[in-house]
């Protein structure tokens, strides 16, 4: 998705605490941990605004983080695959192996070969477990979080986890200008290629509202 923006903007790829460590085989995140690491990483650096993006659970963050930094830090959002307000999200409970791997399954699935590699399932439904859990903390309270800039939500019409109709809640999320576009497609229909046109306007359009 990064080859999608604009020259002009720099990517920057949020780590979770314990992911940049391969001995960490389950790492535990906290979303005080998050917004204190983002709040500190992007304090050393230059004062350039910034638009926060994230998909599923880092949907939920992104807003987050948009919440806990000031609009003249955090100016933008840009959110895909995730329900608004109050509603309970299903996969972000799950806790049995077969409940998650059957998440991985409607979010796109894996290989087969990745699957049937036992020690490599086990590592991954792990890391799926502790995202989740980092996800149920960010929705608490989700439904109260109100933003002061411009949000756009990315969705899939056929999305398995999250519900199509439940994005008409998303605009109550912000005082300023929402959009909602729904794609054909399930829970990843954003990294589509026959949707790469869309949202690389999109993204564009976004960036170009940046002050500055």
């Amino acid at each position: 998705m990064v080859e999608l923006l604009p020259a002009t903007v720099e990517a920057l790829v949020l780590t979770l605490p314990g992911r940049d460590s391969p001995e960490v085989s389950t790492p535990r995140a906290t979303l005080t941990a998050v917004l204190s690491d983002t709040e500190e990483t992007l304090a050393a650096l230059p004062p350039l605004p910034t638009v926060a993006l994230g998909c599923s659970v880092g949907a939920l963050l992104a807003v987050r983080v948009a919440e806990h930094l000031t609009p003249a830090r955090v100016c933008g959002v840009v959110v895909a695959g995730q329900s608004p307000g109050a509603l309970r999200r299903w996969p972000l409970h799950v806790t049995s192996d077969e409940d998650l791997l059957r998440v991985i399954d409607l979010a796109g699935g894996l290989p087969a070969a990745v699957l049937a590699d036992a020690g490599l399932r086990r590592s991954i439904v792990d890391r799926l477990a502790a995202d989740l859990r980092l996800g149920a903390e960010a929705e608490e309270g989700f439904a109260e979080v109100r933003l002061n800039t411009p949000l756009t939500v990315l969705a899939g019409l056929d999305d398995g986890l999250v519900p199509a109709h439940s994005m008409i809640g998303w605009p109550r999320h912000t005082t300023g200008p929402c959009r909602v576009l729904m794609l054909p497609g399930g829970h990843l229909a954003f990294l589509e290629a026959r949707h790469s046109s869309l949202v690389r306007a999109v993204l564009r359009d976004s960036c170009a509202t940046l002050p500055g």
